[in-house]
């Protein structure tokens, strides 16, 4: 999945929030930076292991030792 600058801007900003235990600051950075594909993109990063997702409607969100390699990659971006 391709993002433009801003959109890596939020990811980053909602990979943090979860690094920090925040779900629901990443789930509500998700929802601003992506409107309605912020579910794709979710299943997106579950696919590519940076997170993982459980629970009965997925509030369960954590990041994985890949996901925290994707903050540090979009951090210089976000830069």
């Amino acid at each position: 999945m391709k993002l433009d600058q801003i959109q890596k801007q939020w990811l980053h900003e909602a990979l943090r929030s979860l690094e920090a235990g925040c779900v629901r600051t990443y789930h509500d950075k998700m929802w601003l930076g992506f409107g309605d594909i912020w579910s794709q993109l979710e299943s997106h990063l579950c696919s590519a292991g940076a997170i993982q997702v459980r629970g009965r409607h997925g509030e369960h969100v954590a990041l994985t030792d890949r996901g925290a390699m994707l903050v540090r990659e979009l951090q210089t971006v976000a830069a």
